[in-house]
Protein backbone atom coordinates (compact mmCIF):
# COMPACT_ATOMS: atom_id res chain seq x y z
CA UNK A 1 0.00 0.00 0.00
CA UNK A 2 1.35 3.43 -0.94
CA UNK A 3 1.82 6.05 1.74
CA UNK A 4 0.00 9.36 1.73
CA UNK A 5 2.23 12.15 0.43
CA UNK A 6 4.18 14.05 3.08
CA UNK A 7 5.91 17.40 2.58
CA UNK A 8 9.63 17.19 1.83
CA UNK A 9 11.73 20.34 1.62
CA UNK A 10 14.53 19.95 -0.94
CA UNK A 11 18.12 21.01 -0.38
CA UNK A 12 17.76 23.71 -3.05
CA UNK A 13 14.64 25.03 -1.28
CA UNK A 14 16.55 25.17 2.01
CA UNK A 15 19.36 27.19 0.41
CA UNK A 16 16.94 29.64 -1.19
CA UNK A 17 14.90 29.91 2.00
CA UNK A 18 18.10 30.83 3.85
CA UNK A 19 18.83 33.49 1.22
CA UNK A 20 22.07 31.92 0.10
CA UNK A 21 23.31 30.54 3.42
CA UNK A 22 26.50 32.64 3.60
CA UNK A 23 27.27 32.53 -0.14
CA UNK A 24 26.55 36.16 -0.91
CA UNK A 25 29.37 37.88 -2.70
CA UNK A 26 30.99 34.63 -3.80
CA UNK A 27 31.43 33.54 -7.41
CA UNK A 28 29.26 30.44 -7.75
CA UNK A 29 29.12 27.67 -10.33
CA UNK A 30 26.18 25.26 -10.58
CA UNK A 31 26.41 21.65 -11.77
CA UNK A 32 22.87 20.47 -12.50
CA UNK A 33 20.57 18.42 -14.69
CA UNK A 34 16.98 18.75 -15.87
CA UNK A 35 15.68 17.30 -12.59
CA UNK A 36 17.11 20.27 -10.70
CA UNK A 37 13.95 22.19 -9.92
CA UNK A 38 12.53 23.63 -6.72
CA UNK A 39 9.42 22.19 -5.11
CA UNK A 40 7.51 24.83 -7.12
CA UNK A 41 9.10 23.49 -10.34
CA UNK A 42 11.30 26.54 -10.88
CA UNK A 43 14.71 25.55 -12.28
CA UNK A 44 17.24 25.74 -9.47
CA UNK A 45 19.52 27.91 -11.60
CA UNK A 46 16.72 30.43 -12.15
CA UNK A 47 15.73 30.40 -8.49
CA UNK A 48 19.32 30.97 -7.31
CA UNK A 49 19.76 33.93 -9.66
CA UNK A 50 16.66 35.51 -8.12
CA UNK A 51 18.21 35.52 -4.62
CA UNK A 52 19.68 38.93 -3.90
CA UNK A 53 23.45 38.84 -3.51
CA UNK A 54 24.02 35.42 -5.12
CA UNK A 55 26.28 35.58 -8.16
CA UNK A 56 26.20 32.58 -10.47
CA UNK A 57 29.05 32.90 -13.00
CA UNK A 58 29.22 29.46 -14.64
CA UNK A 59 27.17 26.33 -15.24
CA UNK A 60 28.13 22.68 -15.65
CA UNK A 61 26.24 19.76 -17.17
CA UNK A 62 26.68 15.99 -17.14
CA UNK A 63 25.33 13.12 -19.27
CA UNK A 64 22.09 14.17 -21.04
CA UNK A 65 23.16 17.83 -20.78
CA UNK A 66 21.98 20.64 -18.57
CA UNK A 67 18.43 20.37 -19.96
CA UNK A 68 18.30 16.55 -19.91
CA UNK A 69 17.45 16.23 -23.60
CA UNK A 70 20.52 14.42 -24.96
CA UNK A 71 20.37 10.64 -25.51
CA UNK A 72 22.25 8.26 -23.24
CA UNK A 73 25.91 7.91 -24.14
CA UNK A 74 25.96 10.87 -26.54
CA UNK A 75 28.81 13.33 -26.02
CA UNK A 76 27.59 16.78 -25.02
CA UNK A 77 29.35 19.95 -26.15
CA UNK A 78 30.07 22.97 -23.98
CA UNK A 79 27.95 25.96 -24.93
CA UNK A 80 26.33 29.16 -23.63
CA UNK A 81 23.13 29.23 -21.60
CA UNK A 82 20.27 30.83 -23.47
CA UNK A 83 18.77 33.70 -21.50
CA UNK A 84 21.78 34.31 -19.25
CA UNK A 85 24.67 33.79 -21.71
CA UNK A 86 26.58 32.04 -18.92
CA UNK A 87 29.11 29.42 -20.02
CA UNK A 88 27.83 25.85 -19.77
CA UNK A 89 30.77 23.48 -19.41
CA UNK A 90 30.09 19.91 -20.38
CA UNK A 91 31.47 17.12 -18.19
CA UNK A 92 30.25 14.50 -20.65
CA UNK A 93 32.20 15.33 -23.76
CA UNK A 94 35.85 16.21 -24.26
CA UNK A 95 36.21 16.44 -20.47
CA UNK A 96 34.73 14.25 -17.72
CA UNK A 97 36.34 16.34 -14.96
CA UNK A 98 36.37 20.14 -14.67
CA UNK A 99 39.63 21.74 -15.79
CA UNK A 100 41.56 24.58 -14.19
CA UNK A 101 40.23 26.92 -16.88
CA UNK A 102 36.62 25.96 -16.13
CA UNK A 103 37.07 26.52 -12.38
CA UNK A 104 39.13 29.71 -12.57
CA UNK A 105 37.67 32.42 -10.35
CA UNK A 106 35.01 30.17 -8.79
CA UNK A 107 34.67 30.17 -5.00
CA UNK A 108 32.00 27.50 -4.51
CA UNK A 109 30.47 24.86 -6.76
CA UNK A 110 26.84 23.89 -6.11
CA UNK A 111 25.58 20.48 -7.24
CA UNK A 112 21.90 19.71 -7.83
CA UNK A 113 20.97 16.40 -9.51
CA UNK A 114 17.91 14.19 -9.23
CA UNK A 115 19.47 10.75 -8.99
CA UNK A 116 17.59 7.47 -9.53
CA UNK A 117 19.00 5.43 -6.63
CA UNK A 118 20.97 2.95 -8.74
CA UNK A 119 24.71 2.67 -9.31
CA UNK A 120 24.28 2.41 -13.10
CA UNK A 121 23.27 6.07 -13.38
CA UNK A 122 26.24 8.27 -14.22
CA UNK A 123 25.53 11.36 -12.12
CA UNK A 124 27.49 9.75 -9.29
CA UNK A 125 30.56 9.45 -11.51
CA UNK A 126 30.35 13.13 -12.41
CA UNK A 127 30.00 14.08 -8.75
CA UNK A 128 33.04 11.93 -7.96
CA UNK A 129 35.06 13.65 -10.69
CA UNK A 130 34.08 17.07 -9.34
CA UNK A 131 35.04 16.07 -5.80
CA UNK A 132 38.47 14.96 -7.01
CA UNK A 133 39.00 18.24 -8.86
CA UNK A 134 37.78 20.22 -5.84
CA UNK A 135 40.10 18.33 -3.48
CA UNK A 136 43.14 19.23 -5.57
CA UNK A 137 42.19 22.90 -5.64
CA UNK A 138 40.64 23.33 -2.19
CA UNK A 139 37.39 24.36 -3.89
CA UNK A 140 34.27 24.33 -1.72
CA UNK A 141 31.47 22.03 -2.91
CA UNK A 142 27.88 22.15 -1.66
CA UNK A 143 25.52 19.38 -2.77
CA UNK A 144 21.81 20.26 -2.57
CA UNK A 145 20.24 16.95 -1.62
CA UNK A 146 17.18 15.28 -3.15
CA UNK A 147 15.21 12.09 -2.48
CA UNK A 148 16.35 8.67 -3.51
CA UNK A 149 13.18 7.71 -5.45
CA UNK A 150 13.58 4.08 -4.36
CA UNK A 151 13.88 4.98 -0.69
CA UNK A 152 16.78 4.40 1.64
CA UNK A 153 16.03 0.98 3.10
CA UNK A 154 16.09 -1.80 0.49
CA UNK A 155 19.43 -2.82 -1.05
CA UNK A 156 20.05 -5.11 -4.00
CA UNK A 157 22.77 -6.31 -6.33
CA UNK A 158 26.46 -7.04 -5.96
CA UNK A 159 28.96 -4.65 -4.42
CA UNK A 160 31.34 -3.84 -7.28
CA UNK A 161 34.79 -5.39 -7.50
CA UNK A 162 37.74 -2.94 -7.29
CA UNK A 163 38.91 -3.79 -10.81
CA UNK A 164 35.57 -3.01 -12.45
CA UNK A 165 35.00 0.61 -11.52
CA UNK A 166 33.87 2.65 -14.53
CA UNK A 167 31.64 5.55 -15.48
CA UNK A 168 28.57 3.32 -14.93
CA UNK A 169 30.04 2.01 -11.67
CA UNK A 170 31.48 4.99 -9.79
CA UNK A 171 32.21 3.44 -6.42
CA UNK A 172 32.08 0.23 -4.37
CA UNK A 173 28.43 0.09 -3.30
CA UNK A 174 25.58 -2.29 -4.19
CA UNK A 175 23.67 -1.57 -7.41
CA UNK A 176 20.71 -0.40 -5.34
CA UNK A 177 22.53 1.36 -2.53
CA UNK A 178 19.76 3.07 -0.55
CA UNK A 179 21.59 6.41 -0.36
CA UNK A 180 20.60 9.88 -1.44
CA UNK A 181 23.07 11.50 -3.82
CA UNK A 182 24.30 13.63 -0.92
CA UNK A 183 25.00 10.53 1.16
CA UNK A 184 26.63 8.83 -1.81
CA UNK A 185 28.89 11.88 -2.27
CA UNK A 186 29.83 11.67 1.42
CA UNK A 187 30.57 7.95 0.98
CA UNK A 188 32.89 8.57 -1.98
CA UNK A 189 34.56 11.57 -0.37
CA UNK A 190 35.19 9.80 2.96
CA UNK A 191 35.61 6.11 2.15
CA UNK A 192 37.73 6.70 -0.95
CA UNK A 193 39.81 9.32 0.83
CA UNK A 194 39.06 12.03 -1.74
CA UNK A 195 38.91 14.66 0.99
CA UNK A 196 37.19 17.49 -0.89
CA UNK A 197 35.74 20.41 1.10
CA UNK A 198 32.23 18.96 0.74
CA UNK A 199 29.06 20.05 2.51
CA UNK A 200 25.72 18.40 1.87
CA UNK A 201 22.67 20.59 2.45
CA UNK A 202 20.09 18.02 3.62
CA UNK A 203 16.40 17.92 2.87
CA UNK A 204 13.88 18.46 5.60
CA UNK A 205 11.14 15.92 6.14
CA UNK A 206 12.58 13.05 4.09
CA UNK A 207 12.64 9.63 5.70
CA UNK A 208 14.44 6.51 4.56
CA UNK A 209 11.24 4.53 4.06
CA UNK A 210 9.85 7.12 1.60
CA UNK A 211 9.35 6.21 -2.04
CA UNK A 212 9.24 9.22 -4.33
CA UNK A 213 5.45 9.33 -4.32
CA UNK A 214 5.62 9.71 -0.52
CA UNK A 215 7.34 13.10 -0.81
CA UNK A 216 4.57 15.31 -2.18
CA UNK A 217 6.97 16.41 -4.94
CA UNK A 218 6.41 16.32 -8.69
CA UNK A 219 8.74 14.11 -10.70
CA UNK A 220 10.83 15.96 -13.28
CA UNK A 221 12.60 13.48 -15.58
CA UNK A 222 16.39 13.58 -15.10
CA UNK A 223 16.93 12.04 -18.54
CA UNK A 224 14.82 11.14 -21.60
CA UNK A 225 14.31 7.47 -20.68
CA UNK A 226 13.37 7.94 -17.02
CA UNK A 227 10.05 9.70 -17.64
CA UNK A 228 8.33 8.63 -14.40
CA UNK A 229 9.49 7.91 -10.88
CA UNK A 230 8.33 4.27 -11.08
CA UNK A 231 10.61 3.78 -14.11
CA UNK A 232 13.48 3.84 -11.61
CA UNK A 233 12.20 0.57 -10.17
CA UNK A 234 12.01 -1.36 -13.45
CA UNK A 235 15.31 0.25 -14.53
CA UNK A 236 16.97 -1.75 -11.75
CA UNK A 237 16.18 -4.90 -13.75
CA UNK A 238 16.05 -3.91 -17.40
CA UNK A 239 19.12 -1.66 -17.49
CA UNK A 240 21.11 -4.92 -17.47
CA UNK A 241 19.75 -5.63 -20.95
CA UNK A 242 21.92 -2.78 -22.23
CA UNK A 243 24.71 -5.36 -22.03
CA UNK A 244 22.87 -7.79 -24.32
CA UNK A 245 21.34 -8.05 -27.78
CA UNK A 246 17.85 -7.49 -26.29
CA UNK A 247 16.15 -4.08 -26.45
CA UNK A 248 15.49 -2.45 -23.08
CA UNK A 249 12.65 -0.40 -24.57
CA UNK A 250 14.59 2.69 -25.60
CA UNK A 251 12.86 4.48 -28.45
CA UNK A 252 9.40 3.58 -27.14
CA UNK A 253 6.86 5.22 -24.85
CA UNK A 254 7.77 2.76 -22.08
CA UNK A 255 11.56 2.66 -21.80
CA UNK A 256 12.83 0.14 -19.23
CA UNK A 257 9.31 -1.13 -18.63
CA UNK A 258 9.29 -3.30 -21.74
CA UNK A 259 11.97 -5.45 -23.37
CA UNK A 260 12.27 -7.61 -26.42
CA UNK A 261 13.78 -8.39 -29.80
CA UNK A 262 12.53 -9.37 -33.29
CA UNK A 263 13.38 -13.02 -32.62
CA UNK A 264 11.45 -13.34 -29.32
CA UNK A 265 8.01 -14.93 -29.10
CA UNK A 266 6.19 -12.73 -26.58
CA UNK A 267 3.79 -15.32 -25.24
CA UNK A 268 6.45 -17.99 -24.78
CA UNK A 269 8.79 -15.61 -22.92
CA UNK A 270 6.00 -14.28 -20.70
CA UNK A 271 4.93 -17.83 -19.85
CA UNK A 272 8.46 -18.93 -18.91
CA UNK A 273 9.12 -15.84 -16.80
CA UNK A 274 5.79 -16.07 -14.97
CA UNK A 275 6.48 -19.71 -14.12
CA UNK A 276 9.45 -18.47 -12.06
CA UNK A 277 6.96 -16.75 -9.74
CA UNK A 278 9.41 -13.93 -9.01
CA UNK A 279 8.44 -11.71 -6.07
CA UNK A 280 6.60 -8.49 -6.81
CA UNK A 281 6.39 -8.74 -10.60
CA UNK A 282 4.35 -10.30 -13.39
CA UNK A 283 5.16 -10.32 -17.08
CA UNK A 284 2.71 -9.57 -19.89
CA UNK A 285 3.39 -10.30 -23.56
CA UNK A 286 3.90 -7.19 -25.68
CA UNK A 287 5.02 -6.09 -29.13
CA UNK A 288 6.72 -2.81 -30.00
CA UNK A 289 8.63 -1.00 -32.73
CA UNK A 290 11.43 1.23 -31.37
CA UNK A 291 11.95 4.59 -33.08
CA UNK A 292 15.58 4.66 -31.95
CA UNK A 293 18.33 2.52 -30.40
CA UNK A 294 18.36 -1.28 -30.82
CA UNK A 295 16.12 -2.70 -33.57
CA UNK A 296 15.05 0.74 -34.75
CA UNK A 297 11.86 0.52 -36.85
CA UNK A 298 11.71 -3.27 -36.44
CA UNK A 299 8.85 -5.06 -34.74
CA UNK A 300 9.95 -6.73 -31.51
CA UNK A 301 8.26 -9.34 -29.39
CA UNK A 302 8.84 -9.19 -25.67
CA UNK A 303 7.33 -8.62 -22.27
CA UNK A 304 6.19 -5.75 -20.09
CA UNK A 305 7.05 -5.72 -16.38
CA UNK A 306 4.06 -5.17 -14.10
CA UNK A 307 5.19 -4.45 -10.53
CA UNK A 308 2.48 -5.49 -8.07
CA UNK A 309 4.54 -5.35 -4.87
CA UNK A 310 7.41 -2.89 -4.98
CA UNK A 311 8.60 -3.80 -1.49
CA UNK A 312 9.10 -7.41 -2.58
CA UNK A 313 10.49 -6.69 -6.06
CA UNK A 314 14.22 -7.50 -6.35
CA UNK A 315 15.23 -5.64 -9.50
CA UNK A 316 18.77 -6.85 -10.11
CA UNK A 317 17.90 -10.48 -9.42
CA UNK A 318 14.87 -10.12 -11.72
CA UNK A 319 17.10 -8.71 -14.45
CA UNK A 320 19.41 -11.74 -14.23
CA UNK A 321 16.42 -14.10 -14.34
CA UNK A 322 15.24 -12.36 -17.53
CA UNK A 323 18.67 -12.67 -19.12
CA UNK A 324 19.12 -16.31 -18.11
CA UNK A 325 15.65 -17.23 -19.40
CA UNK A 326 16.16 -15.53 -22.78
CA UNK A 327 19.59 -17.18 -23.14
CA UNK A 328 18.01 -20.58 -22.49
CA UNK A 329 15.22 -19.98 -25.02
CA UNK A 330 17.30 -18.25 -27.71
CA UNK A 331 20.94 -19.30 -27.28
CA UNK A 332 21.93 -18.34 -30.84
CA UNK A 333 20.42 -14.85 -30.82
CA UNK A 334 21.01 -13.78 -27.21
CA UNK A 335 24.51 -12.30 -27.13
CA UNK A 336 26.61 -10.18 -24.79
CA UNK A 337 27.60 -6.72 -26.05
CA UNK A 338 31.11 -5.29 -25.63
CA UNK A 339 32.07 -1.61 -25.44
CA UNK A 340 34.78 0.09 -27.51
CA UNK A 341 37.47 -1.16 -25.13
CA UNK A 342 36.35 -4.77 -25.54
CA UNK A 343 34.85 -5.01 -22.05
CA UNK A 344 31.54 -6.78 -21.58
CA UNK A 345 28.96 -4.08 -20.87
CA UNK A 346 27.11 -6.37 -18.47
CA UNK A 347 30.29 -6.69 -16.38
CA UNK A 348 30.62 -2.90 -16.18
CA UNK A 349 26.99 -2.52 -15.11
CA UNK A 350 27.25 -5.22 -12.45
CA UNK A 351 30.74 -4.22 -11.34
CA UNK A 352 32.27 -7.63 -11.98
CA UNK A 353 32.31 -10.65 -14.25
CA UNK A 354 31.10 -13.22 -11.73
CA UNK A 355 27.34 -13.00 -12.57
CA UNK A 356 27.95 -13.27 -16.33
CA UNK A 357 30.29 -16.23 -15.90
CA UNK A 358 27.80 -17.94 -13.60
CA UNK A 359 24.96 -17.50 -16.11
CA UNK A 360 27.17 -18.89 -18.86
CA UNK A 361 27.83 -21.98 -16.70
CA UNK A 362 24.12 -22.41 -16.15
CA UNK A 363 24.21 -21.63 -12.42
CA UNK A 364 20.91 -20.84 -10.70
CA UNK A 365 20.19 -17.11 -10.51
CA UNK A 366 19.02 -17.38 -6.90
CA UNK A 367 22.41 -18.85 -6.00
CA UNK A 368 24.15 -15.98 -7.78
CA UNK A 369 22.05 -13.47 -5.86
CA UNK A 370 22.64 -15.23 -2.54
CA UNK A 371 26.37 -14.58 -2.93
CA UNK A 372 25.77 -10.81 -2.68
CA UNK A 373 24.30 -10.69 0.80
CA UNK A 374 27.41 -10.87 2.95
CA UNK A 375 28.86 -7.86 1.13
CA UNK A 376 25.55 -6.01 1.31
CA UNK A 377 25.39 -6.56 5.06
CA UNK A 378 28.96 -5.34 5.40
CA UNK A 379 28.10 -2.24 3.35
CA UNK A 380 25.07 -1.56 5.56
CA UNK A 381 27.37 -1.38 8.56
CA UNK A 382 30.02 0.68 6.79
CA UNK A 383 27.57 3.28 5.49
CA UNK A 384 26.16 4.15 8.90
CA UNK A 385 28.63 6.95 9.53
CA UNK A 386 27.61 8.85 6.37
CA UNK A 387 23.80 8.61 6.68
CA UNK A 388 22.03 11.96 7.00
CA UNK A 389 18.45 10.82 7.59
CA UNK A 390 18.65 8.26 10.36
CA UNK A 391 19.17 4.54 10.18
CA UNK A 392 16.73 2.31 8.29
CA UNK A 393 14.21 0.39 10.34
CA UNK A 394 13.69 -3.12 8.95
Amino acid sequence: MRQEPAPVILGCDVLIEQAGNGLRGQSLAVLAGSGAVTSRLIPTITALRQVEGLRVVALFGAEHGLRGAEPAGKAVDSTRHTGTDLPVYSLYGEHREPTDEMLRGIDTLLIDFQDVGLRYYTYASTVRAVLKAAARRGLSVILLDRPNPLGGVLLDGPVSDPGFLSFVCATRVPVRHGLTLGELARWMNDHEGIGAPLRVLPMRGWRREFWFDSTGLAWTPPSPNIPTDDTCLTYAATCLLEGTSVSEGRGTAQPFKILGAPWIDSEILADYLNRLDLPGVRFGPTWFRPSASKYQERTCGGVQLHIDDRQAFAGVRTGLHIIATIRALYPEQMNWIRDDSGSYCIDLLLGGDTPRSAIERGDQVNEIAASWWNEIKRFEEERRDILLYGRPSH
